[in-house]
């Protein structure tokens, strides 16, 4: 059943790639549309010198983003992962206003980046202030009606979520902030840093999640991201 859906998705995009190749020939080119195939590895060394940190970096948030389920799954029960799991889904929806925030301020702070390191250190500070002072009412909220937001979003069976949920808000602080200086390297060319950040984030979570999950339970997760979030940010 699952291989159906992956050759589901092949047949897809295979189907768009020669539906898009067909309208450019015969809607758009008057020449028929050569699509070469060959590899320049002399253009693409350059880029993948230039994106390893960036995948380096994503391929350890992914892992630091699940490895503390996996850990409360291998350390306590299925019953705590589906504890934590609410706290996570409560969590995520914030996560995204700082990748639509930063994705439309980008192309302004590249243009004062090349224009004067003034201009860009200036914009820089005040864009992270408006993100720091939007998480600050998120996280009040949070705090103070967890259970109110547990209980009309789930059910009272889950009313062990709120509180790992008051301290795994408080990470929002942090995690604004981390998606502030990778876009903040990125622009200076100084990507690698939010390499070695995600990584030593990452394997510093592993071991304060072992120690955390075990003498604190299902919130120890929490703690150990939040005090990871402290220790590297």
């Amino acid at each position: 059943p699952l291989i159906a859906f992956v050759w589901a998705i092949v047949v897809q995009k295979l189907f768009n790639f020669l539906f898009l190749k067909y309208f450019l020939n015969e809607k758009i080119f008057s020449n028929p549309l050569k699509i070469n195939l060959k590899v320049n590895i002399q253009y693409i060394q350059p880029l993948i010198k230039q994106r390893l940190p960036l995948l380096c970096s994503a391929a350890s948030i992914t892992i630091f983003s699940k490895i503390d389920q996996v850990m409360l799954g291998n350390l306590l029960s299925v019953e705590s992962v589906g504890i934590y799991a609410v706290v996570i889904k409560l969590f995520q929806p914030w996560v995204f206003i700082p990748t639509i925030f930063l994705q439309s301020l980008y192309p302004i702070l590249v243009r004062s980046y090349n224009h004067s390191l003034k201009d860009f250190h200036q914009k820089s500070k005040k864009a992270f202030c408006i993100l720091f002072y939007a998480s600050i009412p998120i996280i009040l909220i949070t705090i103070n009606f967890s259970d109110l937001i547990v209980v009309k979003l789930f059910s009272k069976q889950f009313l062990q979520s709120s509180p790992i949920l008051r301290v795994h808000i408080i990470n929002l602080t942090f995690l604004f902030w981390l998606n502030f200086t990778t876009r903040y390297e990125i622009i200076s060319g100084i990507a690698r840093y939010t390499m070695y950040k995600t990584i030593i984030t990452g394997i510093l979570n592993i071991f304060l999640n072992y120690y955390f999950i075990q003498k604190y339970g299902v919130i120890g997760a929490s703690y150990a991201t939040l005090v990871s979030f402290i220790c590297v940010g």
